[in-house]
Order: structure tokens, then sequence, then C-alpha cells
């Protein structure tokens, strides 16, 4: 084993990690090293993957992960790992890894998608500041852990009966997926988010009021896009790593609402708020649909 590998604590250091390449360039070439080596060690295998779907590059990840469940097949960390990312029904086991999700790319007819980035275009007026703080899943109020713009619901209700007809269509199968239970009702918490140059949401869940179901972010920007962060930071609820996915265009991803996660800083040198990272996010509710129910989404 590298020793520098050795002394380096992954558990500690997944803050840095999540906002630093570099640091994940040089944890990726000491373990590729090792690997090169040792193609057997699984330890540096399953590291390896870790860093790679740290970085983003889950199709990398998922062959670390492979190799691994096929030299330990009676181990249920890279079988899990293998589902998570391959998007295979997750194992009858309990998780041991990655938080599971669902990944949808094309998910609005490319008319409704255009129809939502001009919701947002015409309305750059109406985006509010959000609130800089959160409750953290300790129960504490953190100061200065989310920035960005949010739209008022009265404009997005414009939108929104078609939005969530499309998002109710989908809601089955990622519950499925995903091993959750389909509710006998829900309503759905909504709302549309902006997230310009150095803006973000640092580490948090959704849970805080134990009743929400299920958690989504759909994303949209102009086309070619022009900023870069903004990535879905999932992390492993051992602390031990993350999964970083990508605001794709045109994608919506759902995933547990007691998952911890964040938003990673959004980076641009350009002020245009056209060019901002855009997304729809909320959360399932129990109970009837009631048009009364209609709020902001704060995810």
């Amino acid at each position: 084993m590298d020793e520098g590998w050795k002394l380096l604590d992954y558990r500690n250091l997944t803050g840095i990690l999540s906002r630093s390449d570099g640091l994940l360039e040089r944890a990726e070439a000491a373990l590729r090293r090792i690997v090169a080596a040792h193609p057997d060690d699984v330890a540096a295998l399953l590291r390896l993957g870790d860093v790679l779907r740290s970085q983003g590059r889950l199709d990398d990840a998922l062959r670390c992960y492979r190799r691994v469940a096929a030299l330990r097949p009676d181990d249920p960390k890279a079988p899990w790992l293998v589902a998570v990312l391959s998007g295979k029904a997750l194992p009858e086991a309990p998780a041991v890894g990655a938080v599971p999700f669902v990944l949808q790319a094309a998910f609005l007819p490319p008319p409704r998608c255009r129809q939502l980035l001009a919701l947002a275009l015409a309305n750059r007026e109406r985006f509010l500041p959000l609130t800089p703080t959160i409750s953290t899943p300790q129960g504490k109020v953190a100061a200065a852990v989310r920035t960005g713009l949010k739209l008022s619901d009265r404009i997005f209700d414009r939108v929104r009966p078609w939005f969530e007809a499309r998002l109710r269509s989908a809601v089955a199968g990622a519950l499925r997926r995903l091993r959750m239970r389909y509710p006998g009702e829900y309503w759905v918490e909504i709302g549309m988010s902006a997230y310009l140059g150095g803006q973000l949401l640092a580490k948090h869940n959704d849970d805080k009021h134990r009743d929400r179901l299920l958690s989504f972010s759909y994303y949209f920007h102009r086309q070619p896009r022009r900023f870069s962060g903004g990535e879905l930071l999932l992390h492993d609820p051992d602390g031990t790593a993350f999964t970083r996915l990508e605001p794709q265009h045109n994608s919506i991803v759902f995933f547990p609402p007691d998952c911890i996660h964040e938003v990673a800083a959004v980076q641009t040198d350009l002020d245009d708020f056209g060019d901002a990272r855009f997304s729809v996010q909320g959360w399932l509710r129990p109970g009837a649909p009631a048009a009364t129910r209609t709020q902001q989404a704060r995810g």
C-alpha cells in the first residue's frame, strides 16, 4: 500500500474532497499505482471506485466496483454499488454504500423544456434571494450555507399542472427502483430555483418534516451550458464517500429525502441571469392533493 494514502483519513476529508478536484486527482493517481502493482487489491479498488464516483465519473467507478464484485462475490458492498450506478434492481440486502438514486434524461418534451426556460427568463425580477440559513440534520441552524434565487409560487403555478402530471407519471417507477413504498395518496411540494456564480447549498437532508416521501430535482439551462459546478452530491450514510451527479439539461434525479446531500458551488465568469443553473425541485408528501397546498420548495 502507498504510505501516503494510508495516512489519508478519507472520512474526515469528504468536505474538502467535494470541492477540490486536485485532491481527488492525487488520490486517483495514488490508487491507480496501487492497483497496477496489486490488481487484486480489493480495498484499493473500492477506494478508487469511491474517488471516481466523487469526481462524477460514474462509468469508470462502475468498472471498479464490478471488478470487486467478481473478486469477492459474497461481499454485499460491491453488488450494491454496482446496482446503484448501473440502474439495475437493488439487492435485497440493506444499503451498504452509495445512496441510491434514479436519474432520467430527456425528462420533458423539448417544447416543455423551452417553456420552463422562457418562464424563468421572463420573470428575472420575481426570483427572490433564498434565506441563507437551513436546518441541519442535528436540528441546528447554520448560517451562510445556502445562496441562490427562488421564483414565487404564483408564477410557477402557470406551468405546475403539466409539470406535475409528468412528474407523477415517473413517481411509481422511481419509488419501485429505490425500494420505497408507494403512498395511497400524495401531494407535491414544488418550486423553481436559480443558482448564479458562487451560489451553493451546503450539506443537509430534506427530512426535517419527517413526512417527505421522495426528493427530486429537475435541471435545465441555456445551451450550450456556460457554467460549471452546481453538481448534486449525495453523501454515503457512513460519510466515507459521495456520488457526484451533473446537472444535465432536461434531466431529473429522484433520491431519498433522508440522505445527506448538497449542491456544489456554481462556477462562471458571467453575470447574465440567463446563464444560471435552473432547477425545479421538491418533495412528495403524504395526503390528498389540494390546490391550497401549493408551496415554494426550498431544496
